[in-house]
């Protein structure tokens, strides 16, 4: 299952294979990332982080994905960090953060680092599983543009111009992915852009209006697995869900 495999993705070690040259020591500023991470879902609580001595203590091993792992951080079952850009005290850094309850979260980050401390100066893109996390082994970074995977649910894809007009019923739980959404960062003005939706056909619940909506789309196309939507197809793609809702 298609599903399934999302889940794996945040769950497990990850294989990304693209290196950048890193310049800055990160992992003393390890702990304070993890603090940020934690509270990335409320803007402006904790968007600065004195270091501790206490990161000195922390073990890391390094992943084939090229990320650097840990358990030695209180109440995180697994946090684990790359540096995929530096320019000067500019970084921006991927993030997996399995909590000790069921969140796993995956994040990209824009911080800057100082002699003592870490300030976020943007969370790019993430969340926990469903929820917009980031698939962390399709990140790509390409003449300084950063192009990443979201997942998404029902609900996040059928509400993502504007909430609908009529009362829905369309999944958002955690484990509820139907595809994912990209998006393109460009690291010089910090800008970021949506490019498209794609669905992927094995999560859809048959009888349901978005594998309704899907099989109608993909009629006059060749397709068996997925169906890729831009911005103007995606609106297309809702109105037709809403009608068949």
């Amino acid at each position: 299952m298609i599903k399934t495999k999302f889940l794996v993705i945040i769950a497990s070690v990850l294989f990304f294979q693209n290196s950048y040259s890193q310049k800055t020591d990160f992992s003393k500023y390890a702990i304070a990332m993890s603090e940020i991470t934690t509270f990335a879902d409320n803007p402006g609580f904790k968007d600065e982080v004195t270091l501790e001595n206490s990161s000195k203590e922390i073990k890391w091993v390094t992943g084939e994905d090229g990320y650097s792992y840990t358990q030695d951080i209180e109440y995180i079952r697994v946090f684990g960090y790359k540096v995929l850009f530096e320019s000067n005290n500019n970084l921006i850094i991927g993030v997996y953060y399995d909590s000790e309850g069921t969140a796993t979260y995956s994040y990209l980050f824009n911080v800057t680092t100082t002699e003592n401390k870490l300030v976020l100066n943007q969370v790019i893109g993430g969340g926990d599983r469903c929820h917009n996390a980031v698939i962390l082994d399709e990140v790509e970074l390409e003449n300084n543009i950063l192009s990443y995977s979201t997942l998404i649910t029902p609900f996040k894809l059928m509400t993502w111009f504007s909430k609908p007009d009529k009362e829905t019923s369309f999944d958002d739980c955690m484990v509820c992915c139907i595809g994912f959404a990209n998006f393109k960062y460009d690291l010089i003005n910090q800008t970021l852009n949506f490019e498209s939706i794609r669905v992927i056909k094995e999560t859809l619940q048959e009888g349901t209006a978005i594998k309704k909506t899907y099989d109608d789309f993909v009629k006059e196309r060749p397709l068996n697995l997925s169906l890729l939507l831009t911005q103007e197809e995606l609106k297309e793609f809702i109105k037709a869900c809403l009608k068949n809702h």
